[in-house]
C-alpha cells in the first residue's frame, strides 16, 4: 500500500475545486484513503494550513471552513508530529532548498518516515528537484472530477 506525505496544497483542492488543475490526481488520493488502497501521512500543521488557505478564499464562509476541516479531522490521515530533531532538519532544508520552514517541515518529515511527498507547489518541487521523494501531484494518476 503506498504511503504519501500530503502537503497542504493537495488538501486544498479537495474543498476550493472551481479551476483548480490536477484536480483528478487530488480527488484520486482522497479515494485511495477512503477505500483503503493508500496511507496518507500529515504533519498537524496541515489543517492549521489548510484552515488558512480556504479561510481566504473568498467562496468560503467561517461555516464552510469549520466543516471542511472538520471533515478532513475525521478523514483516516495519520498525523504526525514535529519533533525536535524533524524541526532541525527542517531548518537545515530551509536554508539548503531556500524554502519557507512551513515547506519544508513537509519535506523532513516526509524523508523521516520515507514516504514520498505529494505537492501540487510546483515551485517547490523547483526549488528540490533534488530529492528524489518529492513528487508533483500532476504525475500521479487521477480520476474524473
Amino acid at each position: 500500500m503506498p504511503r504519501w506525505v500530503l502537503d497542504t496544497s493537495v488538501g486544498v483542492k479537495w474543498f476550493s475545486q472551481a479551476g483548480e488543475s490536477d484536480l483528478a490526481q487530488a480527488l484520486q488520493l482522497r479515494q485511495d484513503l477512503m477505500e483503503g488502497r493508500a496511507q496518507i501521512l500529515v504533519p498537524e500543521l496541515f489543517f492549521v494550513e489548510l484552515a488558512n488557505a480556504l479561510r481566504y478564499n473568498k467562496r468560503f464562509t467561517g461555516a464552510d471552513v469549520q466543516a471542511a476541516v472538520a471533515s478532513v479531522w475525521s478523514m483516516e490521515l495519520e498525523r504526525l508530529d514535529i519533533s525536535s530533531q524533524s524541526l532541525k532538519e527542517a531548518v537545515r532544508l530551509a536554508y539548503q532548498h531556500e524554502l519557507t520552514l512551513y515547506d519544508a517541515i513537509f519535506v523532513a518529515l516526509a524523508g523521516s518516515v520515507q514516504a514520498a511527498l505529494v505537492t501540487a507547489d510546483y515551485a517547490l518541487c523547483q526549488k528540490v528537484n533534488t530529492l528524489p521523494y518529492v513528487i508533483p501531484l500532476r504525475s500521479l494518476p487521477g480520476r474524473s472530477a
